[in-house]
């Protein structure tokens, strides 16, 4: 009867074609939730800003040491999107600072 918001987008994302949007929407919303579950709820205070285009990941960190952290995690980070996701569509995370 009721079906999540991703379902729903998922399907009027083939009728109007922002399917890429929906994907990058997805992608960093399944970041935040990795990032809360490696550092804690307050890490996501220390991302000013997500995005996802081609299978590149791009995060701007506020803090030049936190991005260190998630430089560590990137693999780990990486294996948990593509298993979220179903398919292996993120390559790479590019972390600035």
């Amino acid at each position: 009867m009721f079906q999540s918001i991703f379902k729903i987008l998922q399907k009027k994302a083939k009728t109007f074609s922002f399917k890429e949007e929906v994907l990058a929407v997805q992608v960093c919303g399944y970041f935040k939730e990795e990032i809360e579950g490696l550092f804690g709820h307050n890490a996501l205070s220390l991302i000013s800003s997500c995005a996802f285009k081609d299978g590149v990941l791009s995060i701007k960190s506020l803090n030049p040491t936190f991005s260190q952290e998630l430089q560590y995690e990137k693999e780990k980070v990486v294996s948990f999107l593509n298993k979220k996701l179903k398919k292996d569509i993120v390559k790479k995370i590019v972390f600035r600072a």
